[in-house]
């Protein structure tokens, strides 16, 4: 019994960093919350907005053409070399376009260098995961990808002693970043055989990575775009609480979604699994963590552990807890389509999914004047993604049952 339980936690630790990263955020957006100013708090979210949406699209879509491309045997990664001069050039554009929204659309009072270095940063962090992570090393990649989120909170820390410390805040997390990228570089350049290949068109190559893109925008857009338009339509303030909520309520469903579409894909491109056994342990484990959730934090409010008022919020919270169970049974389907589907098939998803939510944009505009007003269209919106990802996935899980 023992040597099964010590079986499963080494085979699922890469969930225990995951969980450390989630802490580590979620210790430093609470935290953050009780010693900064609004506005102070504002440009902390809006820029941890920012690098949630790199670690989604960052790439433009090339980590995801580098893993459907790719392919691994033994300890060698074979990979096309047109992927790498793309890549950086994406990058790069990528950590342009936001560090102009940041700095001078936003305006938020942090150096832009800093602001640009992490951008570019956070982009190949993201990359160097997807390589570790198509190499079965998924303890290696957890670490890479949730290195900045443990710092954070260990900044955390570090900030109830010495607030005054604040001010450095992106500073060391930009030079603690860029040693992350270094060392992974280094590490994984000796754990690794690289080989190049030339099997690929650069057309073949752009049109998945254009349609990968625009998946992964959407999907961006519906994770983050509630708070682009909360911040763009209602105050500073309002942001800030909508932030801190999302934090208790949303972002826990983030982790397990995160972990469920981070090892499947892959088990799923590597061979046949029980789609439809996973699917109800998905189903039955996101309803009792909800209610796990509620009571858990309900606790915490009501003994003053946390400054947060419950009943006032409860409708934001209840959709909040739609948006998490719509999210993690999606994460599956998100895997089935990352690994099986054809070009042609994201292409008429993206396009099918595109129309249909634009229709249900236009039409819910004009009644959207709460943010629960907001939060609750974004909930139609993840369950139609939900709905056509399912129907796509179909034939594949038809197939492997």
């Amino acid at each position: 019994m023992i040597k099964l339980y010590f079986s499963l936690f080494t085979k699922h630790f890469s969930l225990v960093i995951m969980g450390l990263g989630a802490l580590g955020i979620f210790f430093t957006n609470v935290g953050l919350k009780s010693i900064l100013s609004d506005y102070e708090y504002y440009d902390y979210s809006v820029i941890v907005t920012v690098l949630s949406l790199i670690a989604s699209f960052g790439a433009l879509g090339l980590d995801q053409v580098f893993l459907r491309l790719s392919r691994v045997n033994g300890k060698v990664l074979y990979f096309d070399e047109k992927l790498v001069p793309i890549a950086i050039l994406s990058s790069l554009i990528t950590s342009f376009v936001f560090y102009f929204y940041l700095i001078h659309l936003i305006e938020v009072e942090v150096n832009g260098l800093l602001i640009f270095i992490l951008c570019f940063s956070s982009v190949g962090i993201m990359l160097l995961y997807n390589v570790t992570r198509l190499s079965s090393m998924f303890l290696v990649s957890q670490l890479i990808q949730n290195s900045l989120k443990i710092f954070f909170g260990a900044m955390m820390v570090v900030l109830f002693f010495y607030k005054d410390l604040y001010d450095y805040f992106f500073t060391f997390g930009c030079v603690f970043v860029v040693f992350v990228l270094l060392a992974s570089t280094l590490y994984l350049s000796r754990k690794i055989e690289l080989k190049r290949t030339n099997k690929h068109t650069n057309k073949e190559i752009f049109f998945f990575s254009f349609h990968f893109f625009l998946a992964l925008l959407t999907v961006s857009f519906l994770s983050q775009g509630d708070r682009i338009l909360v911040e763009r339509i209602f105050t500073e303030s309002d942001f800030g609480n909508y932030f801190y909520l999302a934090t208790f309520f949303l972002f826990p469903f983030s982790l397990f979604q995160s972990y469920i579409g981070f090892k499947e894909l892959v088990y799923i491109k590597n061979g046949p699994i029980n789609i439809v056994k996973k699917l109800k342990t998905i189903i039955y484990g996101s309803l009792l963590f909800s209610v796990v959730l509620c009571f858990s934090v309900a606790l915490l409010a009501k003994y003053n552990f946390i400054n947060l008022d419950v009943q006032s919020n409860k409708w934001i919270i209840f959709i909040f807890l739609i948006i998490g169970n719509i999210k993690m049974i999606y994460s599956l389907f998100s895997a089935v389509i990352g690994a099986k589907a054809t070009l042609k098939e994201i292409k008429v998803m993206n396009i099918i999914f595109i129309s249909i939510s634009f229709f249900i944009l236009v039409v819910s505009w004009r009644f959207i004047e709460t943010i629960e007003a907001l939060i609750a269209t974004f909930s139609i919106l993840w369950l139609t993604r939900l709905v056509i990802w399912a129907c796509f996935s179909k034939l594949y899980i038809f197939n492997e049952v």
